[in-house]
């Protein structure tokens, strides 16, 4: 079989400046990272960069033991060296305010990690498309640097957030760590909260459901797959009347035989 990444990413009509941000490729595992910032803290789209190229140097970093890999340790390593450089570049920790999805190949397995809010789809050949979808009460995801500022991490803790997994409600810092099969024709993508945000003139909202059927109805499987398929159903929605206003971004992989 044959393993492709591609990415995607779009500024919501709402944005004056992408928050969100992604990397795919090859080296050293298959991948795709990436992160969302929080519009209401500053300089996010800062943050959402410092943390996906470091969990990129941590996937290199632990190379040898990538299926051992611990949640914990990784968010940890990720937000603690994440802060020394925040702090060189002379920014404010509120910048790293963004979920963090990692996801990466391995021994035929795709693993996913998610610190935040955000979508894992997986379609399988002959099944419906399985989503799950990953929110917070409030909309307020509870972020990894929350780890790293004890005075914000209580005022969270007060206000008795909760993570909700396809509606159902779990503890706020349940990990959200999954694995799934290589299959042919399968594919596995991550997307940021943004592709829930499409709406029209009149104020509906169009389901979320709907657009990822649509983004992974892949007619040509070479190259930037995921590019071509995402601008070509993106402009059909916007013919529609539909708009994303928050920032979109989006990997996959796709298996082939």
């Amino acid at each position: 079989m044959s393993i492709t990444v591609d990415h995607y990413i779009k500024t919501g009509s709402s944005h004056n400046i992408c928050e969100d941000y992604i990397i795919s490729g090859l080296a050293p595992v298959p991948h795709v990272i990436l992160a969302d910032g929080c519009s209401a803290s500053d300089q996010t789209e800062m943050g959402s960069r410092i943390l996906v190229y470091l969990a990129r140097q941590f996937l290199k970093y632990r190379n040898d033991c990538l299926a051992k890999i611990d949640y914990f340790e990784m968010g940890s390593w990720v937000i603690q060296n994440a802060e020394n450089v925040v702090r060189w570049l002379g920014l404010g920790r509120t910048c790293l305010d963004a979920t963090l999805i990692v996801s990466y190949l391995l021994d035929n397995r795709i693993f996913v990690h998610m610190y935040g809010d955000g979508f894992i789809i997986h379609k399988r050949p002959g099944e419906d498309i399985r989503i799950l979808n990953v929110s917070f009460s409030g909309n307020a995801p509870y972020y990894l640097s929350y780890r790293i500022d004890p005075g914000r991490a209580s005022l969270y803790q007060e206000k008795r957030y909760h993570m909700n997994l396809n509606q159902q409600p779990c503890p706020y810092d349940a990990p959200v760590s999954l694995n799934f099969p290589i299959e042919a024709d399968a594919t596995l993508m991550v997307a940021s909260d943004g592709i829930d945000s499409f709406i029209d003139d009149c104020g509906r909202k169009k389901n979320y459901h709907d657009c990822l059927s649509e983004f992974t109805e892949f007619k040509n499987f070479k190259g930037e797959f995921l590019k071509r398929r995402m601008n070509k159903a993106i402009k059909t929605l916007e013919r529609k009347g539909f708009k994303h206003y928050d920032d979109i971004s989006a990997g996959a992989f796709l298996i082939k035989s």
